[in-house]
């Protein structure tokens, strides 16, 4: 996995996903922000590398946007910024409907690992 932190502009993401093709990793993650789901759908069109969107998002009605303009191939929830574990599995309910894998984010500790727990138990 590759993570970018929304660091880049779409143009250097794309040149990124396409160096990393040979390798090729199991999916990149916020090379760019997903607010605008344009962007994400731009950089998943340009690559074969898989790509996960994202952990910056909050509540199902940001995902929305992204899953409708399929821009995305995995779903990944950080339920500390997602809402909690009701906003997170209703989260993962979304991209169950639309056919897509969750994974989940945790940078914060002990509370996002149990909450990851509770809305994906085989994810432990």
């Amino acid at each position: 996995m590759v993570a970018g932190h929304g660091y880049w502009s779409l143009p250097a993401a794309i040149r990124i996903a396409r160096a990393l093709e040979p390798l090729p990793p199991a999916w990149i993650e916020d090379l760019i922000l997903a607010h605008r789901p344009d962007a994400p759908r731009r950089l998943r069109e340009s690559t074969s590398v898989p790509l996960a969107v994202s952990e910056y998002l909050m509540t199902r009605w940001e995902h929305l946007p992204v899953l409708d303009g399929e821009a995305a191939d995995l779903v990944m929830i950080d339920p500390t910024w997602a809402g909690g574990i009701t906003e997170s599995r209703k989260i993962a309910s979304l991209a169950e409907m639309f056919g897509l894998p969750v994974t989940m984010h945790d940078c914060t500790g002990s509370f996002a690992m149990m909450a990851i727990a509770a809305t994906n138990p085989i994810a432990m």
